[in-house]
């Protein structure tokens, strides 16, 4: 008689059929439904399931990130952390961490997994030939999240809106807005995406890609592009480049409409003229000064109850 142990890496693939013992016999899977119902019995559907036997809670928890996830995710402090792992079923039933615990709560994950980690390129161009800046990012996933975000807006350019803000912080508006996406609700690493939700950094109603195209076409900006062959890409493309002679075209028009709505009505206030431009307070007063400046208009009275004066 041999006794063969049950392997821990199933499952085992035989001239490219998957058997099971069952009792006494040996059994071919052959359907969807038992293919799924044992890669479920054997913790292997998900890999964010799967038990990391090299992983020492003890030094290898980045207990600094603890008190960060419970903040963020509304868990009272006081919860010891081996009840919050265990009440998170970050632990399998041999009480080993888990691989998306790992990648979640571990100090340097990518010791494990040397391609858990997040790279950052910025191309010369459009062609990819020239590579102008390159970071890989390591640490836990939120950890990587924060650093791949501001690298991001080390790159983009954005303005700020200090108007309406009763004088709270002014709002930053990105050249390509800010947003997470995804493809469906259904996540193919459950673990880490359900504790990405308590930290509300996603969410679980599958909205993503019709909320990027939405933002995207309310800043004006090119329908966002999605590639599903292979990896999943996007592509959200940048305002295009304004020239200096357009620029000054525009700030032109800017000034013969001042001066024509100035004509018509005298008593227009600046945020009216912002208004009815188009443009924001602060792009108004500059051509204001600068009128001013050239002698064409002045400002007769207080700026309350005073009035507009063309002068040539």
């Amino acid at each position: 008689m041999i006794e063969v142990a049950s392997g821990s890496k199933k499952p085992y693939v035989l001239s490219g059929a998957i058997y099971v013992r069952i009792g006494s016999n040996t059994q071919k899977l052959t359907s969807a439904e038992e293919m799924c119902d044992f890669f479920q019995q054997a913790d292997r559907i998900y890999f964010d399931e799967a038990p990391c036997k090299e992983f020492d809670t003890e030094t290898m928890v980045a207990n600094n990130f603890l008190p960060v996830f419970k903040a963020e995710s509304h868990i009272s402090a006081g919860i010891p952390d081996h009840q919050l792992f265990s009440n998170l079923k970050l632990y399998t039933n041999g009480h080993i961490f888990k691989n998306g615990a790992v990648l979640f709560f571990g100090q340097q994950p990518e010791t494990i997994f040397d391609k858990a980690i997040i790279r950052c390129i910025a191309f010369e161009g459009t062609d990819k030939r020239f590579i102008i800046d390159d970071k890989p990012y390591g640490g836990n996933l939120f950890q990587q999240y924060q650093q791949a975000m501001h690298w991001l807006k080390s790159k983009l350019s954005v303005r700020y809106d200090i108007e309406g803000q009763g004088g709270g912080p002014r709002k930053e508006i990105w050249e390509i807005p800010e947003s997470e996406f995804g493809k469906r609700s259904h996540s193919r690493n459950p673990l880490i995406f359900g504790l990405f939700a308590r930290m509300h950094l996603v969410e679980q109603v599958g909205s993503g890609i019709g909320r990027i195209q939405e933002l995207m076409e309310g800043a004006g900006l090119p329908e966002p592009v999605f590639q599903k062959e292979g990896i999943f890409i996007v592509v959200l493309k940048r305002p295009v480049k304004v020239s200096e002679k357009s620029r000054e075209k525009s700030r032109e028009k800017s000034r013969e409409k001042i001066i024509g709505l100035i004509r018509e009505n005298p008593n227009l206030t600046i945020k009216e003229l912002s208004e009815l431009i188009g443009i924001t307070v602060k792009g108004i007063e500059k051509q204001i000064a600068n009128l001013k400046k050239e002698d064409i208009i002045e400002r007769v009275g207080a700026d309350k109850g005073g009035y507009w004066k063309i002068l040539k």
